[in-house]
């Protein structure tokens, strides 16, 4: 049995090691930054869409400028993910990619199977499916996460045996 000594740096970094596939303060810091990048996109995404909903049909200013911050506060997140990729080792790019792979391909199948999903749906009864339509859980950006997030933390596991 093989025991794993532990540093000081990788317990203090133990948290993101499950995020970034490694425990060092470097990958822990980008970690963070892209993290954070990924939050205020979400909160601009999510403010633009609900301004365009309340006052977009009016104003093409507003419905503009929506998209733009929607659009523009996404170039943090890209360059966040850009610098961990560039500074972390190698089996984490490897890792990195393959879920890539696997989230592409899993949201490309998503598109192209999206209407025998649709027709499917509509034979199962509606108190079935409830208020959130299944069709929702095939939403080929949904899958796309999932199966990224998921190859992820697989993969780190399984490298890390």
């Amino acid at each position: 049995m093989k025991i794993r000594e532990s540093t000081s740096a990788s317990e203090s970094h133990a948290f993101w090691q499950a995020f970034c596939g490694t425990s060092t303060p470097i990958d822990a810091r980008n970690s963070r930054r892209l993290a954070l990048a990924t939050l205020v996109w979400v909160i601009a995404f999510l403010g633009s869409l609900t301004a365009m909903e309340r006052y977009g049909d009016t104003s093409l200013a507003v419905s503009t400028v929506a998209l733009v911050v929607a659009g523009a506060a996404w170039i943090p997140v890209v360059g966040a993910y850009l610098r961990f990729l560039r500074e972390t080792d190698e089996l984490t790019r490897l890792i990195q990619m393959q879920a890539m792979a696997v989230g592409f391909t899993s949201g490309l199948l998503m598109i192209l199977l999206g209407r025998f999903i649709e027709r499917v749906a509509g034979f199962l009864p509606d108190p079935l499916i409830g208020p959130v339509q299944l069709v929702d859980f095939f939403n080929p950006v949904v899958v796309m996460c999932a199966a990224f997030m998921t190859t992820a933390l697989v993969l780190n596991r399984w490298y890390s045996r």
